[in-house]
């Protein structure tokens, strides 16, 4: 009830009486389990993140490398965006206008996942397939780069074709921008 009233009404319009009635209870019985209309939207998100943290945690654990664990990584949170597009939208358009983007540094969600990936970073550098660069450093700019694509793909109301949109992280994250990564001058040549 509280997803559903969310993408009616937007954030703007979203209440705990509409969420009442979209699940048919009376006010104060959303009370006895939410403390606030805060607490129900965080508790909302929980629920719905919280198969996508267990995936992670499974993909993790798993016997692909490094490489194969972003790639699933990103595939997933693309997949996972797409199916809950409509909720995700209102969320991250508030917080991205409301809020300043410094606060997703300050979740627990966000840290969560950073750690995780982190371990992925640091197995990879153990492995020898990653540069040993700082993990968790690393690993905030690789979600970041997901999460700046599930922006953009919600903005062109683009849905699908997640295989391209994974190539072009997983391209530019690990193999760069530079067309000879030998040549270290500027651009202009000199």
């Amino acid at each position: 009830a509280v997803a559903t009233t969310l993408i009616n009404e937007g954030m703007q319009g979203f209440t705990m009486e509409k969420v009442a009635a979209e699940a048919g209870v009376a006010k104060g019985t959303l009370y006895a389990y939410f403390k606030s209309k805060e607490d129900a939207l965080e508790v909302t998100i929980d629920s719905i993140v919280e198969p996508l943290a267990v995936t992670l945690d499974n993909i993790a654990q798993s016997d692909m490398t490094p490489t194969e664990k972003l790639s699933r990584y990103s595939t997933l949170h693309f997949a996972f965006f797409d199916d809950n597009r409509d909720l995700f939208r209102v969320i991250l358009h508030d917080r991205e206008q409301a809020h300043a983007p410094k606060e997703r540094f300050q979740d627990s969600r966000y840290w969560s996942f950073v750690q995780k990936l982190a371990r992925i970073f640091e197995d990879g550098v153990h492995k020898g397939e990653f540069l040993p660069l700082p993990s968790l450093k690393v690993s905030s700019m690789f979600i970041d780069a997901n999460i700046s694509l599930v922006m953009q793909r919600l903005a062109d109301k683009v849905t699908g074709n997640i295989d391209k949109d994974v190539e072009l992280v997983m391209g530019v994250f690990l193999r760069g921008i530079l067309a000879n990564p030998g040549i270290s001058k500027d651009a202009s040549g000199d």
